[in-house]
C-alpha cells in the first residue's frame, strides 16, 4: 500500500494547482493582446494562499480523526480515490497552467478562455465525483463528510478570488457629488472674490 503522505501530497498539489489556476483565470484580462503576466503571477500566488487558508479547517479535522493507524488507513483510501478521480483534470490544468505562463498571447487567450474556462465549468462535477469515490471506497461517513468539507472549501476559491481581485461596489466608497467637500483653499476664495 502506498504511504499516506504520498496521497495527501498529491491532493495538496492538486489543491495548490487549482488555487493557482483560479487565480490566473480571475486575474487574466479581457484582451489577450495586453500583457497580464505580472497580474497573472500575483493571481496564482493569491489563489494558492486562498486555497491553503480555506483548507486549514479540513486539515485540522482530518489530522484529529486520523490519529490512530486504523483511521489513517481509512483516510489514505479516501485520499487515493480522490486523487485518482482528480488526476485527468489536474493533468490538463497543469499543462494549461504552464502554457498560460509561457506561451504567446494568442495561445494564452485560448488557454485562459477555453481550457481553464472549461475546466472551471466541469470542476464542481469532478470535485463531487471525488467525494463520491471516497465515500464508496471507505464506506465511512466521517471521512466522507470531511472530504465534502475539503471540496466545499476548494470550490470557494474562485469566488473568494473574484471578491479579492474585484471587490464589490459596496466596498469601494466614493463620495457623491453632493457629498463632496465644499471648502476651498483661502487663495482660491480670494481669487474668486476679487
Amino acid at each position: 500500500m502506498t504511504p499516506w503522505w504520498v496521497w495527501a501530497g498529491v491532493l495538496l498539489l492538486v489543491a495548490l494547482l487549482h488555487g493557482a489556476a483560479s487565480g490566473i483565470r480571475v486575474a487574466s484580462g479581457r484582451d489577450g493582446k495586453i500583457s497580464y503576466r505580472p497580474s497573472e503571477g500575483r493571481g496564482a500566488v493569491r489563489g494558492m494562499l486562498v486555497v491553503s487558508a480555506l483548507m486549514v479547517p479540513y486539515a485540522a479535522l482530518a489530522a484529529m480523526d486520523a490519529a490512530t493507524t486504523v483511521r489513517l488507513e481509512v483516510h489514505t483510501q479516501a485520499w487515493q480515490a480522490m486523487a485518482l478521480a482528480y488526476g485527468p483534470v489536474a493533468g490538463l490544468t497543469a499543462v494549461a497552467f504552464v502554457l498560460a505562463r509561457t506561451a504567446p498571447w494568442q495561445v494564452r487567450v485560448y488557454v485562459n478562455s477555453v481550457v481553464l474556462g472549461g475546466v472551471e465549468f466541469v470542476r464542481p462535477l469532478v470535485a463531487w465525483a471525488g467525494v463520491g469515490a471516497a465515500g464508496v471506497v471507505t464506506r465511512d461517513i466521517t471521512v466522507t463528510v470531511l472530504c465534502a468539507l475539503a471540496v466545499t472549501a476548494g470550490l470557494l476559491v474562485t469566488r473568494v478570488m473574484r471578491w479579492w481581485w474585484y471587490p464589490p461596489l459596496s466596498a469601494v466608497v466614493t463620495p457623491l457629488p453632493s457629498e463632496a467637500p465644499t471648502h476651498q483653499p483661502s487663495s482660491v476664495r480670494e481669487r474668486e472674490a476679487g
